[in-house]
């Protein structure tokens, strides 16, 4: 019996020593009928002829702007689709795996005729402390969602969700045939729950390897004035995408009149102004719909 075809795209920017070691972890992988290649997202420190020098036989699709997490992944989604992949996998360029782990999520998503996203255990690369297994229900009312970091005793390797953790996911080609792809005008962050409610609106599931872990070396900035604009921005506008009026109305008085007037004076307090600034763009940013 052939082995399903798999594309395995890396999404890489400006971390071109932990892309060769992800690269590396890649290339030991017990599966080995994968199509291996790195998408550079506009990077500035030239990784393109760098990778070259040590991998020629790695395509590399080099985008000419920053397209985010969902435009350079969206790139990878769509190739996947058009040249008849059975799967998809994506991954950061600072993610470390285990030599068997691409044939276990292969192996849950045809475990699975409903599958459209196998996750997988999310660890940090440093203490190995699990950040998440999945995510589980959004709160409308406070745009919020919740991320699981508690492993359940399950006969099952596999865990449905209602969103993955979207550093390394793997995709079935008939989730890209029903049009699953992420949402560009989100850019970063938040794009795990919005795939969530695209699968559910599809009837799809998304599921959890639970013998796969990734170490993932990014650990997000505390007072990173970028991230505070889309994580603020980025929570109303699923509100306004998947709420009612009603519901977005309610989100919206929420943040802009308990949650952002507390952060504005904490983190000022703080020493963190343009934190808490950044996060009143992205809340405005949400409300005129200027996204």
């Amino acid at each position: 019996m052939n082995k399903p075809s798999v594309l395995v795209s890396i999404l890489a920017y400006n971390h071109f020593d932990d892309l060769i070691e992800t690269i590396r972890c890649l290339k030991a992988q017990s599966y080995k009928d994968f199509h291996l290649q790195v998408i550079d997202n506009a990077s500035t420190d030239n990784i393109v002829p760098r990778l070259k020098e040590i991998y020629s036989d790695i395509d590399v699709i080099q985008l000419t702007k920053n397209r985010g997490y969902t435009g350079g992944n969206n790139v990878a989604l769509e190739k996947g689709f058009q040249q008849g992949y059975e799967y998809t996998f994506i991954l950061n360029d600072d993610i470390s795996v285990e030599v068997n782990f691409l044939a276990h999520l292969i192996e849950t998503a045809k475990s699975d005729v409903d599958c459209g996203v196998v996750g997988v255990i999310e660890e940090d690369f440093y203490t190995g402390k699990i950040r998440t297994i999945g995510g589980s229900s959004f709160h409308f009312r406070r745009a919020r969602g919740q991320w699981l970091k508690d492993i359940p005793k399950l006969a099952s390797n596999s865990l449905q969700v209602d969103y993955v953790q979207g550093a390394a996911l793997l995709f079935t080609a008939r989730a890209l045939a029903q049009g699953i792809r992420f949402d560009e005008k989100l850019f970063m962050y938040c794009e795990e729950i919005d795939l969530g409610f695209q699968l559910r609106e599809k009837k799809l599931k998304a599921l959890v390897d639970l013998r796969t872990r990734v170490r993932h070396k990014s650990v997000p900035g505390k007072w990173n004035s970028f991230q505070a604009y889309y994580l603020q921005r980025n929570r109303l506008y699923l509100c306004r995408k998947y709420g009612s009026r009603a519901i977005f109305f309610q989100a919206c008085c929420y943040m802009c009149f308990i949650e952002l007037p507390l952060k504005m004076v904490l983190r000022t307090l703080q020493g963190h102004p343009r934190f808490a600034w950044a996060c009143v763009r992205g809340c405005k940013a949400a409300v005129e719909n200027n996204i």
